[in-house]
């Protein structure tokens, strides 16, 4: 397979130079336009322009075909057809009840959830239908940085176009997960001595006091056994806590998070002043870490705009959009990794034993052992 790199020879991907070329021409022509009549708005010239990605319709007119729009109830992503009998896959956390699935041809189908593998947030969904376009996959580890991509949607144009940051096998990983309380071994269980503020447990009801007995249905009895069982789970995780306040038994749900402890909350303000001016101007994905590998982008994708394909010019898919993390940072599953998952979604080896969910996200932080 030839090189995707832009130092290959002059022969290789020339029509896709010739799009590239004709991109540059077009800002070229809109400056030059602008300063003659009037200041251009922010953002007009900019690669996520309607004549930017109007170019680059060509590179993604065969992943078109393999893109569908999913739509639940509340929510609504994009989708990769990867088999002609029926078989997508897309972004777990954003999939929502009621998923009707949208062809570019217009044509609705309802879907079934078939398979989640939750370590890359992706998930299969089958629909009744036998003659789709699968994706043609390309070799994800022959990118490279600096090199151009563009997002498909269901339309002509990409939903946007930008450049790999970081080439694929970066692993992202996930932050623990917290309750957020602080605990004492009391006699009757694990006490909870004080409440994080904007904390699961905070939002759920969770009183300083309460004695937890139980975590899922499973009894506790040592603050140690709650910090094991919390640390095995991932940010944006419901968990069922059994609790005793004042003699009496009761069930929360409490949707975990990552919370700075109060001993380091100024540090941390800091370090959440950065996240948030990361997420200015965008809507980022809830789930956008703990993936197994990425190729790191600078497309400005958005939350539902999520699971679809990343082609190179040559308009061969090197990837699954998989998060919108950050202003000018957008990650995709390589497509060496989601094409070892298919056949293993397709046989019932990563069932869906519950409706995903969507996770809050997970900021940069310092835990301390005593803080489940």
């Amino acid at each position: 397979m030839p090189s995707f790199n832009s130092s290959s020879s002059s022969r290789t991907f020339a029509p896709a130079r010739l799009r590239v070329l004709f991109v540059f021409l077009i800002l070229a022509s809109a400056l030059d336009i602008s300063a003659q009549t009037t200041r251009p708005t922010r953002g007009s010239l900019g690669k996520n322009s309607t004549a930017v990605r109007a170019a680059f319709k060509d590179v993604v007119a065969e992943a078109s075909h393999s893109t569908v729009m999913i739509r639940g109830r509340t929510s609504e992503t994009l989708g990769t057809i990867v088999s002609s009998d029926g078989h997508i896959i897309t972004k777990a956390s954003e999939l929502k009840s009621d998923l009707r699935v949208t062809l570019k041809d217009k044509r609705v189908f309802p879907a079934e959830i078939i398979g989640i593998v939750e370590a890359a947030d992706l998930a299969m969904l089958k629909i009744d239908a036998n003659d789709l376009t699968p994706v043609q996959w390309a070799d994800a580890t022959r990118i490279d940085d600096g090199m151009w991509v563009a997002s498909s949607g269901i339309r002509k144009d990409p939903i946007a176009v930008g450049m790999v940051s970081l080439p694929g096998r970066r692993k992202i990983p996930l932050r623990r997960a917290l309750i957020g309380v602080r605990l004492e071994q009391a006699e009757k269980g694990p006490r909870v001595l004080e409440i994080v503020r904007n904390s699961g447990a905070e939002k759920a009801g969770l009183q300083a006091n309460d004695i937890i007995i139980a975590i899922n249905a499973s009894a506790v009895t040592k603050r140690e056994e709650i910090t094991n069982i919390i640390g095995d789970q991932q940010v944006g995780t419901i968990v069922r806590l059994r609790i005793l306040r004042d003699g009496n038994e009761q069930d929360i749900e409490v949707t975990l998070g990552s919370v700075a402890p109060p001993t380091t909350q100024g540090s941390d303000r800091r370090i959440g002043r950065g996240e948030r001016m990361n997420q200015m101007g965008t809507s980022v994905s809830s789930r956008r870490a703990g993936f197994p590998a990425v190729i790191q982008h600078d497309s400005l994708l958005s939350s539902t705009t999520c699971g679809g394909p990343l082609v190179t010019l040559d308009g061969k898919v090197i990837g699954i959009n998989i998060a919108r993390s950050g202003r000018v940072e957008s990650f995709a599953l390589p497509s060496d990794l989601v094409q070892g998952y298919l056949e293993d979604l397709k046989t019932g080896k990563y069932p869906p034993t519950t409706q995903p969910t969507t996770a809050p996200a997970d900021e940069p932080t310092t835990q301390p052992s005593t803080q489940p």
